[in-house]
C-alpha cells in the first residue's frame, strides 16, 4: 500500500508537470501567457467556456449552454465530479477509492447529491461564491501563475499544500519561487490567506522566524 501510493505520487507529479510544459507552450504561443504580471493580471478576468466535444457532458452537469463562467469554476466542477463520483468507496484500494468521497459522505447524503448531478453543477458554477469554496479558487490560480515560471515536479505538491493556507496566518518557505507565487496572487484571493515569507536556509531559522513573527504582530 505504501510503495504503490509513493509510485502514484511521483508518477501523478510527473504527469502534472508534463502537461503543464505542454500547457504553457501552447498557450504562450497563443499569446495568452506572455510572464508573472501578465498572468496574474489575467486572474481576475478569465473565463471559460467548455470545448465543442466537452459541451454535452458539461450540460449534463450543470452548464447553461452558451455560457461563460469563471475559469476556476469549470476546473472545480471536473475535479469534485471526479473525486465524489467516478471514484469508487469505500476508500479500500489505492487505484479506485476516493477519500475525498469518504470525507464528503460525512456531511452530506451523496447518493442524493449524484441523483441531481445538474443542480449540484449549477451550484458550483453559477451560484456559490468564491469566498464560500476558497480552496477551489487557490488550486486553480497558483496552478495558473505556476505556468509562468520554471516547471517542476513540485508544483503539484505546491498546489495541494497552498490550500491549507487559509488555516493560517504566516507561512514560511525557503523556496522562494512559491513565495513569489503566493505573494503575487495574495490580493487576488477572495478571502485572506496565510501571509508568505521566505526563509533564508542557511540563516537562523530559529531568530528569523520569531523576527517575522513579531512583525507581524505589530
Amino acid at each position: 500500500m505504501i510503495d504503490y501510493a509513493k509510485r502514484h505520487a511521483v508518477e501523478a507529479r510527473a504527469g502534472i508537470s508534463q502537461h503543464q510544459r505542454e500547457q504553457s507552450a501552447r498557450w504562450r504561443d497563443e499569446g495568452f501567457l506572455r510572464g508573472l504580471a501578465d498572468t496574474v493580471a489575467c486572474i481576475d478576468g478569465t473565463i471559460g467556456f467548455p470545448r465543442p466535444e466537452d459541451e454535452s457532458w458539461f450540460q449534463s452537469q450543470g452548464w447553461r449552454p452558451g455560457t461563460h463562467v469563471e475559469a476556476w469554476r469549470l476546473e472545480a466542477l471536473q475535479h469534485i465530479h471526479q473525486g465524489l463520483f467516478m471514484a469508487k468507496r469505500p476508500y479500500a484500494e489505492p487505484t479506485t477509492g476516493s477519500a475525498y468521497a469518504d470525507w464528503f459522505e460525512t456531511f452530506v447524503d451523496l447518493d442524493a447529491v449524484s441523483a441531481k448531478r445538474a443542480e449540484f453543477g449549477e451550484l458550483l458554477l453559477y451560484e456559490m461564491a468564491a469566498s464560500a469554496i476558497p480552496r477551489a479558487w487557490m488550486r486553480w490560480a497558483l496552478g495558473l501563475v505556476q505556468h509562468a515560471v520554471k516547471k517542476s515536479s513540485g508544483n503539484a505538491v505546491d498546489a495541494q499544500l497552498s490550500t491549507y493556507l487559509y488555516d493560517a496566518d504566516l507561512f514560511f518557505t525557503s523556496d522562494k519561487i512559491f513565495q513569489k507565487l503566493l505573494e503575487s496572487i495574495y490580493p487576488k484571493s477572495p478571502i485572506p490567506f496565510a501571509v508568505p515569507a521566505y526563509l533564508n536556509p542557511a540563516g537562523n531559522l530559529c531568530s528569523d522566524i520569531e523576527e517575522l513573527m513579531e512583525d507581524a504582530v505589530r
